[in-house]
């Protein structure tokens, strides 16, 4: 990740997303916007903390997404 962030940090952040995918309220993709607009965040540190979470979201239920 290319931001500096603790685990509670980290942890706060991937709950959101969590919640916010498992209330269907909106297409994924749009997760790094909604991270900048409800935390304050710049573009990067959104898109960083949303690949993160991916990466988690991936690792944590066995899915890989190939081209």
């Amino acid at each position: 990740m290319a931001i500096d962030l603790t685990e509670a940090e980290i942890g706060s952040y991937f709950e959101a997303l969590d919640a916010l995918r498992e209330s269907g309220e909106m297409n994924m993709f749009g997760a790094p916007r909604w991270l900048q607009d409800t935390y304050d965040l710049d573009r990067k540190s959104a898109c960083s903390i949303f690949e993160a979470w991916t990466k988690s979201f991936q690792s944590k239920h066995g899915w890989t997404f190939e081209a």
